[in-house]
């Protein structure tokens, strides 16, 4: 009877750090996941600023390359009467400020 209630206990000793390693296991799993959740949501977070950066210079952008038709038909329109000033090609080098 002794003998079977040491290997009983031996048995109990063995199924608990058998789930003590799963519980640790377990919880590291966990923890991991915690940390790739927030990681994933920080680089989420990081595309949609990157995101609405890029709308900002798109917009920004547009509104550029139509004052730059804007001016360029002007300079055409002003050009063609007076003779002096033609622009057939946009000058590369021409800055709008």
């Amino acid at each position: 009877m002794a003998e079977a209630l040491a290997a009983a206990q031996g048995k109990l000793a063995a199924v608990e750090a058998t789930l003590g390693e799963a519980q640790r296991a377990r919880e590291q799993k966990a923890t991991q996941e915690r940390t790739l959740q927030k990681q994933v949501e920080e680089l989420r977070a990081a595309l949609a600023a990157e995101r609405g950066a890029q709308a900002e210079e798109a917009k920004e952008l547009d509104r550029l390359l139509t004052r730059k038709t804007l001016l360029l038909a002007k300079v055409d329109e002003l050009g063609l009467g007076f003779g002096w000033v033609t622009v057939s090609q946009p000058n590369p080098n021409l800055t709008l400020t």
